[in-house]
């Protein structure tokens, strides 16, 4: 069976995603074909927005009959676990790297320029304790050793597949989760 992943980024998508679509196509090699849905955090559209188009990329992967995963990183990580809860029996396996997943009160002044990713952060408090333990159990949690961002502690889901990466700083640590240990990451999505 084929085995698809969305790759949502996170607040600086606007960026760097022209690298990120590049560097995502090394995951064919692994059993995954990565599509980047870029979140454009920075512009004005509500989350609802957002995950409508989301969803619509999920809808369209499940109809090719594959497989379909969700991977986030940082911001996007609460938009994957979002849009998970909106398509449980259809989406195979959700991926967090270095995902900003709750203590949203630490960053209340990023809100102001991306008001969608508040938005997220709210909607993912209320969606978490809707998954049971089945649920929990399809979502790996990644976090770096040291993260001036993300604090590693803010990654982890009660529940889920929780794992320290050998990675220090978020940009690194995400990156280092993209090409090194995509190898790994795959093979979780294809179990």
């Amino acid at each position: 069976m084929k085995h698809f992943a969305i790759y949502l980024p996170g607040l600086n998508d606007h960026k760097t995603g022209s690298m990120l679509t590049r560097v995502l196509k090394i995951w064919r090699v692994f059993g995954v074909d990565v599509l980047y849905h870029p979140m454009l955090w920075s512009d004005k559209q509500t989350l609802s927005k957002k995950l409508e188009s989301i969803l619509k990329d999920v809808d369209m992967l499940i109809s090719s009959g594959g497989k379909v995963s969700i991977i986030g990183t940082s911001a996007g990580a609460s938009a994957a676990i979002n849009t998970y809860t909106e398509r449980r029996d259809n989406i195979y396996k959700v991926v967090c790297i270095c995902g900003k997943l709750k203590n949203s009160e630490d960053i209340s002044n990023t809100f102001i320029e991306y008001p969608a990713f508040e938005e997220s952060m709210k909607k993912l408090s209320e969606n978490i304790p809707l998954l049971d333990k089945q649920e929990l159990n399809k979502i790996l949690s990644l976090r770096s050793l040291l993260d001036g961002t993300v604090p590693p502690s803010d990654t982890v889901i009660t529940g889920a597949n929780n794992r320290l990466k050998l990675a220090i700083g978020h940009g690194y640590s995400i990156t280092y989760a993209l090409t090194i240990e995509a190898w790994r990451i795959a093979r979780f999505i294809k179990s």
